[in-house]
């Protein structure tokens, strides 16, 4: 009847979002919900407010969960966070560990080998690569977007900013870890109009 089943019942899914209804993860999780439903899958869109919605996540009390997530420079950032020593059964608080609720022991060996090395060295690459095979298998977690966010820098008065051949922080002014990049700056000794 144009509806799907799994293990013998109607499938009906529900999405939360800390965004509001105008906001950028409510427009992904709308556009998510719309496709659902063309291949017999109802969900249920909730905006909730930010704690309401953290309580819910920390919780695993959710099918879909449409918000930002997992930003590291090294994949191992992330990894570490889904092994299953972190796991929490749904309802109860993953206190921002394992908010997936992910548990592979092969991905869990991998990441305890990734996290005593150095993840631009050879010894990493093959580790690097069979990490991300079950990350793929497994998709614990699906990226909808990538959002490219563009740095502008005057280097006129300031130099060492990161560039491409030396991206030694991204330089994003509105995360913690910018002040990496305050660090490294140097004055030009170029003086401004008096």
């Amino acid at each position: 009847a144009g509806k799907r089943t799994y293990k013998g019942k109607e499938i009906n899914l529900e999405i939360i979002t800390p965004s509001p209804v105008d906001g950028g993860e409510y427009a992904i999780a709308n556009v998510l919900k719309t496709e659902l439903a063309k291949v017999g899958v109802p969900a249920t869109l909730r905006s909730l407010a930010g704690n309401v919605h953290d309580e819910k996540f920390q919780r695993g009390e959710f099918d879909i969960d449409s918000s930002w997530a997992g930003i590291a420079i090294d994949p191992e950032q992330l990894y570490t966070d889904w092994t299953s020593d972190k796991y929490q059964p749904i309802g109860k608080n993953a206190a921002g560990k394992n908010k997936l609720r992910y548990r592979n022991p092969k991905f869990d060996a991998i990441s305890k080998q990734l996290a005593g090395i150095d993840p631009n060295s050879d010894e990493a690459k093959p580790l690097l690569d069979q990490a991300l095979e079950i990350y793929f298998q497994d998709l614990p977690m699906l990226s909808v977007i990538q959002t490219g966010y563009p740095s502008y820098f005057n280097t006129a008065f300031w130099k060492g900013w990161p560039t491409d051949d030396d991206l030694y922080e991204v330089p994003l002014n509105w995360w913690q870890h910018f002040i990496f990049v305050l660090v490294k700056i140097e004055p030009t000794g170029q003086k401004g109009p008096a």
